[in-house]
């Protein structure tokens, strides 16, 4: 999925671990932006090899899921992806939690709040 034109200028988000639910979410907050999105199937091992083949600034990951582990994936993110940032977003609520490096760095009010500051803006945190 991609939207916008200038694809020299496309930033990558990488979603992650998401339930059907949640890409719809994803789909419409990144329909607007000029994003190149590749969602990664699969489960580990498969996902690690797929993140490293498409290394990104942003990662998304869905807390709703119920095979997964998130604090064990976000763990891993960080090892894999060290610089970027993991925005891990529940389905039914506004608010997103915040990683970089396997670590915590708090909240955001919204998954697209978060998305324009670390997809477009400067923040590096």
């Amino acid at each position: 999925m991609m939207a916008g034109a200038g694809a020299s200028q496309e930033a990558t988000v990488l979603l992650v671990y998401y339930s059907p639910e949640a890409h719809q979410r994803l789909e419409a907050v990144l329909s607007g932006m000029d994003v190149r999105a590749y969602p990664v199937n699969g489960r580990s091992p498969d996902a690690i090899e797929s993140l490293r083949s498409h290394p990104a600034k942003v990662v998304v990951i869905d807390r709703g899921v119920q095979d997964v582990s998130v604090t064990q994936a976000v763990r891993r993110l960080g090892q894999v992806l060290p610089s970027s940032v993991v925005i891990a977003a529940v389905p039914d609520s506004l608010s997103v939690e915040l990683y970089k490096g396997g670590r915590r760095m708090g909240l955001e009010a919204s998954l697209e709040a978060a998305l324009m500051k670390y997809v477009h803006g400067a923040a590096a945190a």
